[in-house]
């Protein structure tokens, strides 16, 4: 979870809000901001958002029975 602790928590809100589809898009466009400088490294972040998405849509239980 490195990268998502390097991104400002508004940009964390907007890349769980926004459609899967436009996640890596919308991950570039930040890396492209004067503010993270090409310093993020998108597909790792674009994994760990798509994590996170899975952690609240199960509320957080990783252990749910089938």
């Amino acid at each position: 979870m490195d990268q998502l602790k390097r991104i400002d928590p508004r940009d964390l809100i907007m890349l769980l809000q926004c459609e899967p589809r436009q996640l890596l898009g919308r991950i570039v466009q930040l890396n492209r901001a004067p503010r993270y400088h090409n310093t993020l490294n998108a597909v790792v972040l674009a994994a760990e958002v798509t994590d996170l998405r899975g952690q609240r849509g199960s509320g957080g239980n990783e252990e749910q029975s089938a």
